[in-house]
């Protein structure tokens, strides 16, 4: 990160010290012992998106390691409380310090996984540009319609200029002639190959798409805002999917020299629209959500049930969990309280861990740990060291699920989690953690019959 480009650099060295400030903007470090951090010009603060710290730079505070008390190796807070803001206190102290020595690490914060990925950082500067051009609504709108990626993604390519029209081409020098392929009047730039076009706009008359004569001297990004703000959600899988035939249909004719009337493109939307209602329905019809009611364990294993619920208001969160046998009778229940919670990516690893240790308290040796977060059970099943700003929880879980003589882990949806999610939402008025033996508050027990009832049906 901290080389320099050099007086005489090579072309592919300036290339890869070009992005040099991209890889700033996705990394963050994890803090261990702190001593690699600087405080005031590192990312080391938890949130998205990004930010340093806020206050005003103090004289002999330089790394994270000056606030940490050397003694028990936590945060020291009255240092903190008296050298930060309000902001930058609470972010501080809600992250979690090792108990053994541990070096700082840097991550990437685009994906679960936090390594580097070319679509992480292409998002990355999505939405950077996003910002800069205020089309973030936009291209939201364009990723949540009901269509397949590829028209979603022509309808982005279209927002940003970056289709193949024939002025583009003679701007890249690949074509002598910017002339429409189709009317061979006008100049085809995004704009006219979407729809100024007179041949698209009998395709989008004939669907019932009209826009007044101002309308259409807007860029295609205004256009496309404009249409989108007119018409329902529903139609805006309409929108989006006639681009892409209008496109088709013109590629169709630059390249196999086949020609098609607007009678047979919009025939093509119809039919295409029809068939894609039609999979989709069917796909809603036939998906089967995984685990959707809860799984007994094996007759000798326990199952351990854990939910977090997470204040974000308070910067807390209260972990639930429930721990059944193979017959669905509880054996023991309890909710804790967890201060100082970044996030609730923090707080689903913090009942993890909880789980595991109160099922190891209460003697049990084969267990089964369910919870709904699929980003936390797949890194607890995945046997790379974690890199994230989590790795502390996760490394804490591996840790104590080796000390049961079995222990799996098991992704489960909400439904398969309705006594533990009883159990944290019991917690949230509480003051101080509870725990029960063979016995749980009202709403987990009315939750766990139903899981038995469910079990064998009538």
């Amino acid at each position: 990160m901290n080389s320099l480009l050099g007086s005489n650099p090579s072309y592919i060295w300036k290339s890869i010290w070009s992005s040099r400030g991209l890889l700033e903007k996705g990394c963050k470090w994890s803090v261990g012992s702190g001593s690699s951090i600087n405080i005031w010009n590192d990312f080391w603060l938890p949130g998205y998106p990004q930010r340093k710290i806020s206050s005003p730079t103090i004289l002999g505070l330089s790394i994270v390691s000056n606030l940490i008390d050397p003694t028990s190796m936590q945060w020291n807070e009255v240092l903190i409380t008296s050298s930060f803001s309000n902001e930058d206190v609470a972010a501080i102290l809600s992250i979690r310090l090792p108990i053994s020595p541990t070096s700082d690490s840097i991550y990437w914060v685009g994906e679960l996984s936090c390594h580097y990925s070319v679509r992480s950082a292409y998002k990355l500067l999505c939405v950077r540009d996003e910002g800069n051009t205020n089309l973030s609504t936009l291209y939201r709108l364009v990723w949540k319609s009901a269509c397949p990626s590829k028209i979603r993604i022509l309808a982005w390519k279209f927002i940003w200029n970056y289709i193949p029209t024939m002025l583009n081409l003679v701007i890249k020098r690949v074509r002598q002639c910017p002339q429409c392929p189709r009317c061979n009047s006008q100049v085809e730039d995004s704009e006219h190959a979407g729809f100024r076009c007179g041949f698209n706009q009998e395709v989008w008359h004939k669907l019932g798409f009209y826009w007044p004569n101002q309308v259409n001297q807007m860029q295609f990004s205004e256009w496309l805002q404009w249409m989108f703000t007119k018409h329902t959600n529903y139609q805006h899988a309409k929108i989006i999917t006639t681009i892409w035939a209008i496109w088709y249909a013109r590629n169709k004719k630059v390249h196999e020299g086949v020609t098609q009337s607007t009678v047979e493109v919009v025939i093509f939307i119809k039919k295409y629209l029809s068939e894609l209602r039609m999979s989709m329905a069917s796909l809603t019809h036939h998906s089967v959500r995984e685990n959707v009611r809860w799984i007994p364990p094996p007759a000798t294993y326990t199952k351990v049930n854990v939910d977090a619920s997470f204040l974000l208001s308070e910067t807390k969160s209260i972990t639930g969990i429930v721990i059944r046998d193979n017959e669905g009778e509880i054996i023991g229940a309890a909710y804790q309280i967890n201060l100082n919670v970044a996030n609730v990516f923090e707080a689903e690893a913090l009942a993890v861990t909880q789980g595991l240790v109160f099922a190891e308290e209460i003697g049990c040796l084969d267990i089964i740990l369910d919870g709904d977060s699929k980003s936390i059970i797949s890194k607890l099943k995945n046997r790379n060291d974690d890199l994230s700003s989590i790795r502390l929880q996760i490394g804490t879980a591996k840790s104590i699920a080796g000390r049961f003589r079995n222990c799996r882990f098991s992704f489960t949806g909400r439904q398969g989690n309705q006594t533990a999610h009883a159990m944290a939402r019991s917690g949230r008025s509480a003051s101080e953690d509870r725990f029960w033996l063979e016995e749980a508050p009202s709403s987990v027990l009315t939750a766990a019959a139903e899981d038995r009832r469910l079990l064998d049906p009538p």
